[in-house]
């Protein structure tokens, strides 16, 4: 995707927090922050509990972002990676894997 890779790729490691938005996109959705903790940025980040074993967890700055719709299996969440534009794009749609953390672990 050369130079728009950036727009659309997640950080490496986040917490799903509990805790809900005030502004933007965020506002009254559940948080997503990137690990370690990075100051503001102008990136939205919120996650949606889509049932028991999936989430849909979505980065965004109102031109472009990606989201990510997973389902756990054991410590493992499979999934699809969507990136999203505000111009014209050939669809951009990528297999993620992801493993699950205890809390205790993140630095």
């Amino acid at each position: 995707m050369g130079k728009d890779t950036a727009l659309v790729t997640p950080p490496e490691r986040i917490q799903l927090e509990l805790e809900r938005g005030n502004r933007s996109f965020e506002k009254d959705k559940l948080l997503i922050r990137q690990i370690p903790l990075q100051k503001e940025s102008r990136r939205s980040s919120y996650w949606l509990p889509e049932d028991k074993n999936e989430v849909l967890l979505i980065w965004t700055d109102g031109f472009s972002g990606v989201s990510l719709r997973l389902t756990r299996n054991g410590n493992k969440l499979h999934g699809w990676a969507h990136a999203h534009f505000d111009f014209p794009r050939p669809p951009h749609v990528a297999h993620v894997t992801a493993e699950l953390i205890s809390c205790a672990t993140a630095p």
